[in-house]
């Protein structure tokens, strides 16, 4: 969550770009890994360039849901 919260902050001062490269941080983080709630963050935001990337972390976990 603070991760998150300091992303959002970046991207306000420097862009959404500087925003979502520090979210990538997380890719490896063991304790984000398997977890749907990407899914269901990208679907409560109205942010767009936020909900494609959601998107994006929640798609290779589609096929291991089902």
């Amino acid at each position: 969550m603070v991760t998150l919260n300091r992303a959002v902050a970046v991207a306000m001062v420097r862009g959404p770009q500087a925003g979502l490269d520090l979210l990538r941080t997380l890719d490896d983080d063991a304790r984000m890994a398997g977890t749907t709630a990407s899914r269901r963050s990208a679907r409560r935001t109205t942010s767009l360039p936020e909900q494609r990337y959601l998107e994006g972390r929640a798609a290779p976990l589609r096929d291991d849901d089902r």
